[in-house]
């Protein structure tokens, strides 16, 4: 017992655990910034905030660490979950929205991002507000991001108040905040009153010239027509698709419909990045020359991509289309099987409507038409409402 005794007290007094110091240890020359945060937040047994620092570099390969996302993920949970660091709980969500180099899943996204609203980390209740499907009150999480210091929260905080308040503070701290999105609302909600038209034009052009290409787009639908296609070129370059539409669109009229190859280019790259008014001229462009099955085919992609993004006219000329310029069977069934498809996922009630009077002249499909028209009347269609609900006599 004696013996033991006196061991113990060796032990304890010669053998202890060194104790980690909390001043972090030195920069080493030329030592990159992902390996001197992996060092200290390893030393620090994972307490540092070096650590958040060492997650980045590990998910992204940079600072001279190899790239390995599934660590990153692991050493962010750990933040999040032993250490409650609210912004590794923040960082993890929205890259496991998809925002980011890990997989995305979220279901364990949405969790994390809660937690780290309810630390006032603004990013995480924008996020949450726009990916939680409904299940918590949207307005109050826009209001409290755009409140927190997360600008492209405000323009969502503007739009949450009701009618009878304006709008205006929340897009001005917007703006404040440097979200670019906040300063057009904030001009664009200006320019409805004449006093205050000359500041909407004054930040209009300062947006412009941060790299806003929507703020050059106002002021080029608001300027002569020698300084607009200047500012349109300017917001195409910026990569604002409907601005690249609007340069096409003029070019094409100042070659008095000539189709050159820059104008069609300007058109194309913006329909395929969103713009559905170029879209839907390019099909109308098209549509005065198609002919041939190729050049028909051409015109009812962009018609269509035009009609499934709201451009009502196209969806009309479409239903011209089926109805009387196709003589092709197999390319009629091919654009009454897309507009079928297209009802089907809510895209446009006017689909719902031309297939419902394309199937009703087709003997083998005469008895779906009531049910797309009533589909279209459900999608807020009127004249589908008042379409035959049985299917016409044979």
């Amino acid at each position: 017992m004696i013996l033991r005794t006196i061991w113990l007290l060796f032990f304890s007094l010669g053998c202890s655990a060194p104790t980690r110091s909390s001043d972090p240890p030195p920069r080493r020359p030329g030592e990159p910034d992902g390996a001197y945060a992996k060092r200290v937040c390893l030393r620090s047994g994972g307490r540092s905030t070096r650590c958040l620092e060492y997650a980045r570099a590990l998910a992204t390969g940079t600072g001279g660490l190899r790239r390995d996302t599934k660590a990153a993920g692991q050493r962010l949970r750990q933040l999040c979950l032993w250490q409650k660091d609210a912004r590794a709980c923040e960082l993890l969500g929205v890259w496991l929205l998809g925002k980011g180099p890990l997989k995305k899943n979220p279901v364990e996204a949405i969790p994390l991002l809660v937690r780290a609203c309810a630390d006032e980390r603004p990013r995480a209740c924008y996020h949450l507000a726009m990916h939680s499907g409904g299940r918590f009150d949207r307005d109050a999480l826009f209001r409290k991001a755009c409140l927190g210091g997360f600008g492209r929260a405000c323009p969502g905080a503007a739009l949450s108040f009701p009618p009878g308040r304006s709008r205006e503070p929340a897009l001005r701290r917007g703006c404040r905040l440097g979200d670019q999105d906040s300063c057009v609302s904030l001009a664009l909600w200006q320019l409805g009153t004449p006093a205050s038209a000359p500041e909407a034009l004054r930040i209009l052009r300062g947006s412009c010239s941060d790299g806003s290409g929507a703020a050059c787009l106002e002021l080029a639908l608001r300027s002569t027509m020698a300084r607009r296609k200047e500012l349109l070129g300017r917001a195409c370059q910026l990569k604002h698709p409907p601005a690249c539409g609007a340069l096409g669109k003029l070019l094409m009229q100042e070659s008095r419909g000539r189709s050159g190859p820059r104008p069609l280019t300007l058109l194309k790259r913006a329909c395929y990045s969103g713009a559905p008014e170029a879209c839907e001229y390019l099909g109308f462009h098209y549509h005065a020359d198609a002919v041939t099955g190729s050049e028909q085919t051409r015109t009812i992609d962009y018609l269509f991509e035009a009609c499934v993004r709201g451009r009502d006219a196209s969806c009309l000329l479409l239903g011209e289309y089926v109805l009387t310029h196709l003589t092709d069977p197999l390319k009629r069934r091919w654009l009454v099987s897309r507009m079928r498809n297209g009802c089907e996922r809510g895209q446009n009630a006017l689909l719902c409507r031309i297939a419902s009077e394309a199937l009703s002249t087709t003997p083998a499909h005469r008895a779906l038409a009531p049910l797309y028209a009533a589909l279209g009347c459900a999608m807020g269609d009127p004249p589908s409402c008042l379409r035959p609900k049985t299917p016409p006599a044979r």
